[in-house]
């Protein structure tokens, strides 16, 4: 699943929350705790955590904060609590959702984990990590339409190879090998140097029995480890 790393990536929201909202007393706590995170101290940074929702139980950032912070260290229960803490001060934070339901997932809670990744779309729109964790999803639910569409809107919003692929192996999934290769073809054309791209259009090319043209594409790539590897799936598909 896709897990914004470190604390850090929470700068930019705190920033806006700020933005939009009055001036909270507990902000200089807020801050200082992320001061002391970024510095290795995650204990001191929770102590004031702690000191800042005392101060202002009604604002759902330290709860947000704490949650990253426990779930980073392992320690689910205590990273739950914070999220739903949160959410139940404002349920239409969507990174809050996601980070919830990513937490979920790896605790073994799927279906929760789904609901909660849905939610976090529809809240925030725009929020990429959440949009591929729900197609990842559908992708192993074997709901490829859904899958397809989810991975799609992520691409659309923050069109890195990576996500790209992630539609184009569902679509060969799901058998539509047509546009699968569509996919793959007008990302190639933009970004021809993307290996990842190129195996995966190997790989597509493999299951419509296209196998010449398949380890023509190998033979043209320059990472022979990747290549071998891929190179090998592209054979067995062929020979079978």
């Amino acid at each position: 699943m896709s897990r914004p790393a470190g604390i850090a990536f929470l700068v930019p929201w705190l920033t806006l929350c700020a933005a939009t909202a009055a001036a909270l007393p507990n902000d200089g706590l807020v801050e200082a705790g992320l001061k002391r995170f970024e510095a290795g101290d995650a204990q001191a940074a929770i102590a004031l955590w702690e000191q800042a929702i005392r101060q202002a139980p009604r604002d759902p950032r330290p709860h947000y904060l704490l949650g990253s912070a426990h779930a980073q260290a392992h320690h689910n229960e205590l990273a739950l609590r914070a999220y739903r803490a949160a959410l139940s001060l404002d349920p239409k934070l969507g990174k809050v959702h996601n980070e919830l339901g990513t937490l979920l997932l790896e605790t073994q809670h799927p279906e929760e984990a789904l609901a909660e990744f849905r939610i976090a779309t529809a809240a925030e729109p725009g929020l990429v990590e959440a949009w591929i964790n729900l197609g990842l999803m559908e992708r192993d639910r074997k709901q490829y339409d859904a899958a397809i569409t989810a991975l799609g809107r992520a691409a659309s919003i923050d069109p890195k190879s990576s996500t790209i692929v992630a539609v184009a192996a569902v679509q060969r999934q799901k058998g539509a090998l047509s546009a699968a290769e569509a996919t793959l073809r007008t990302a190639i054309a933009k970004n021809p140097r993307s290996l990842a791209l190129q195996l995966e259009f190997a790989r597509t090319l493999a299951a419509a029995h296209r196998c010449q043209e398949a380890f023509g594409v190998l033979s043209r790539l320059p990472n022979p480890s990747e290549v071998s590897a891929t190179g090998k799936a592209v054979q067995k598909i062929c020979l079978e």
